[in-house]
Parts: structure tokens; C-alpha cells; sequence
């Protein structure tokens, strides 16, 4: 350090060089953030479609299930009030099964749409903070930098030119 300058030249060289590594490295991570935040909704919205398909299949499974129980019993030879009851059971059966399966694909549909209009739109607007805030700090670090340089420039003219005008 120079008693004169009341600074040493060369550690304000290399505080400007961390500020300009720091704004790098800050924006650096915002931007591998970013990614993953983009990562992780595609995944989510890809199990949610598999999910869609998986729950199609199902209802669509339940359905020919309840299809052949359907054409079994009616093969069944069976009158009478027993077999009467049996049929309102199993129409009871055969609509509480549409109803179930019928509950599951709206609720999927319904799960994967509230993902789409609201989770993520809320993620892609905190990716768009999260950008704003990267260059906020990147602008802070480019004016620090900007300060020591300046202020390493000052300190040296002050301390070379300032003797050679005098």
C-alpha cells in the first residue's frame, strides 16, 4: 500500500476482477436455475400426460371388465325375483363402476389443466424474477467493478500525473 495513495493499485486491480468474476459466476448460477426450473416443469407436465394415458387405460380396462361381467351374467339362465334383485344389483354395480371410472378421467383431466393454468405459469413468472433479480446483481457488480477501476484510476493519477504536473 502507498502511504501516498492510501491505497495499493494492484489489490484494487484484483477486487475489480472479483467483482467481475462475482457478477459471472451469480449469473451463472441464475442461468442453471433456470434450467432446472424448466427440467423439472417438463417433467412434472410429461408424468402428468403419462399419468392421462395410465388413467385412460385403466377406466378403459375397468370399463371392458364391467363389459364382461355384464355378458356373463346375462348368459346366466336364472329367473325369478332372486334374479331380478341380481340385475338391479348389478346395474347398480355397472353404474357405480362408470361413475368411478368416469370420476377418474375428469379428475386427471381436471389435475393436469389446474398444472397448466396455474402451477405452471407461477413457475415460469418466478423464472422471469428470477432472471430480473441475476441482472440486478450483475448491474450492482458491473457498477462496483466500475467503481474501483474508477477509483483505481483516480488514486493512480492522483498519485503519477499529480507529481508530474506539480
Amino acid at each position: 500500500m502507498s502511504d501516498f495513495t492510501g491505497a495499493d493499485l494492484d489489490q484494487l486491480d484484483q477486487l475489480a476482477a472479483q467483482f467481475a468474476t462475482a457478477g459471472a459466476e451469480m449469473s451463472g448460477r441464475a442461468g442453471e436455475l433456470r434450467t432446472k426450473i424448466s427440467s423439472a416443469v417438463s417433467t412434472f407436465e410429461s408424468t402428468l400426460s403419462g399419468l392421462q394415458t395410465d388413467a385412460s387405460a385403466l377406466t378403459a380396462q375397468m370399463n371392458t371388465e364391467m363389459g364382461a361381467v355384464r355378458s356373463q351374467a346375462d348368459g346366466v339362465q336364472w329367473t325369478g325375483a332372486n334374479r331380478a334383485g341380481f340385475d338391479g344389483d348389478l346395474n347398480s354395480f355397472s353404474s357405480a363402476v362408470q361413475t368411478g371410472t368416469s370420476q377418474i378421467d375428469a379428475g386427471v383431466v381436471d389435475i393436469k389443466a389446474q398444472v397448466d393454468n396455474r402451477f405452471t405459469p407461477v413457475l415460469g413468472e418466478f423464472s422471469a424474477a428470477l432472471d430480473k433479480s441475476a441482472s440486478g446483481v450483475n448491474d450492482a457488480t458491473v457498477t462496483m467493478k466500475t467503481a474501483v477501476d474508477a477509483q483505481r484510476t483516480n488514486l493512480d493519477q492522483a498519485a503519477n500525473v499529480g507529481w508530474t504536473s506539480a
